[in-house]
């Protein structure tokens, strides 16, 4: 019968047998030697030995001295389980636990760990596999690889100035398409009081209300502003969205 295996937190082997954990201990000439994971716990010395083929079969093994913790056992199933899952799957964390809890018997829930350390755990998992990019010093140090710019097969990083003032845009064509459809559009953000006040002013600007003195370049942006959100029917999303962008300073 194939030898079972679950692995640690520290991604080490462990072999289950008759409820019981075994950690590797060393290799003999012709076999496995395993030993009790709670040979310091308990004080069990109990070994026992495998041969070295590729399914494993248990040569020899020796009583232990405490029970098996049969849920503590089954609760490393489970969490190996939803780290597969969090590899497979593109369900959020919450749902990934929560299917994973509704299918798992009451005395091993018991023996998971807390909610939070299972999102932590596959945030992780997730982060580790999917390798992203190092967190650049600044904004001009951004490299984004290919998979970042595209979802589905479609572009998501839909405009990038690559100027002093950098500008990443992302969206779908299809929710630019939805948004297009709206004459009024709201948005959301953490700003200064110089820039609130700058978008304020703006909306003064677009309602038709006349700007207060300021200098010619600033003017000129007003205008320019202006002539994009004039021509908000005839233009692409996109280049809506690009035309406000390059013309509002921060």
């Amino acid at each position: 019968m194939p030898l079972k295996f679950v692995k640690s937190q520290k991604v080490k082997q462990l072999l289950i047998n008759n409820g019981y954990l075994h950690i590797y201990y060393k290799k003999g000439s012709d076999k496995f030697i395993w030993r009790c994971v709670d040979y310091q716990k308990y004080k069990c010395s109990s070994c026992f030995t495998s041969t070295m083929d590729e399914t494993g079969t248990i040569m020899k093994e020796s009583v232990h001295y405490h029970a098996p913790d049969i849920s503590n056992v089954q609760a490393k199933i489970v969490i190996e389980k939803l780290k597969e899952n969090a590899l497979i799957t593109e369900l959020s964390t919450r749902n990934i636990i929560s299917r994973t809890m509704s299918t798992t018997e009451v005395g091993v829930v018991g023996q998971l760990p807390s909610i939070t350390s299972m999102s932590s755990t596959i945030q992780r998992v997730r982060t580790k596999n999917e390798k992203p990019p190092e967190n650049p010093l600044t904004i001009h140090d951004l490299v984004l690889p290919d998979e970042y710019k595209n979802i589905h097969g479609n572009n998501f990083l839909m405009y990038d100035n690559k100027k002093e003032n950098r500008i990443l845009m992302f969206a779908t064509k299809e929710n630019l398409d939805t948004l297009h459809t709206f004459k009024n559009w709201m948005a959301d953000g953490t700003f200064r009081a110089e820039q609130t006040l700058q978008e304020v002013r703006l909306e003064k600007l677009i309602s038709g209300e006349p700007s207060p003195k300021k200098k010619k370049k600033y003017k000129n942006h007003d205008e320019m502003i202006l002539n994009v959100v004039q021509k908000f029917n005839e233009t692409p999303a996109v280049l809506y969205l690009r035309g406000i962008a390059q013309n509002i300073k921060f």
